[in-house]
């Protein structure tokens, strides 16, 4: 989170999966004194949440408030799905607004490619290859990457399209593949730069091709 600032509470942020089927929405309670930081409503008057659900994260109804006492600090939570109850720790950094990215690296496998009719591979890309991570107020799907190369592909409806910008939330539903022509994967690596944007921040790493 950022300094003295608010951050919606996405679940993406608190990312519990509840494997019962017929189970209640996960209710979210917090053990805390709100002395370093708050739990409250998105919508005015922007009451206190010691108690909120899933749901009402999805909704965006749920927000954190750092109120810049510490900039390092845990709060204590249970969560239920009405039958079972955990016990967990919200590890909370507060800092000036960054974006970062952590993953930039694809490995390409070419054990398969024997034919000379095969002249492009094209690979999934997930978070574990190209990801950005933010402390501002933002979902996945503000979060933009810029590129520079013919190399990104937007599958849509089955419908691959050549794309230079794309979201963390692009990348985490499966809609963003690497295509590589056969010939260049001869070269030994592959580097390019790659453009992390979210509000008015931006970040540049290289992103790297192994083989």
């Amino acid at each position: 989170i950022t300094e003295r600032g608010d951050r919606t509470l996405y679940p993406s942020l608190l990312p519990w999966v509840d494997d019962d089927i017929d189970a209640q929405p996960l209710q979210f309670t917090f053990h805390d004194n709100f002395r370093h930081a708050a739990i409250l409503s998105s919508f005015p008057p922007f009451a206190p949440l010691h108690s909120f659900t899933q749901r009402q994260m999805q909704n965006s109804e749920v927000l954190i408030r750092h109120f810049g006492y510490s900039k390092n600090f845990k709060m204590n939570y249970t969560v239920s799905d009405g039958v079972h109850q955990v016990a967990s720790v919200l590890v909370i950094t507060a800092s000036q607004p960054f974006i970062r990215i952590q993953n930039s690296n694809i490995t390409i496998s070419i054990t398969n490619v024997t034919t000379a009719a095969a002249t492009a591979i094209f690979v999934p890309l997930t978070n574990r290859n190209l990801s950005a991570v933010t402390n501002v107020d933002a979902k996945k799907s503000d979060i933009w990457f810029k590129v520079t190369t013919g190399n990104w592909i937007f599958i849509s409806n089955s419908i691959k399209k050549l794309v230079k910008s794309f979201t963390q939330q692009d990348i985490d539903d499966g809609l963003i593949q690497y295509r590589i022509t056969v010939p260049s994967i001869n070269n030994d690596q592959h580097e390019q730069a790659i453009t992390a944007t979210v509000a008015n921040l931006t970040v540049t790493k290289t992103f790297k091709v192994f083989k």
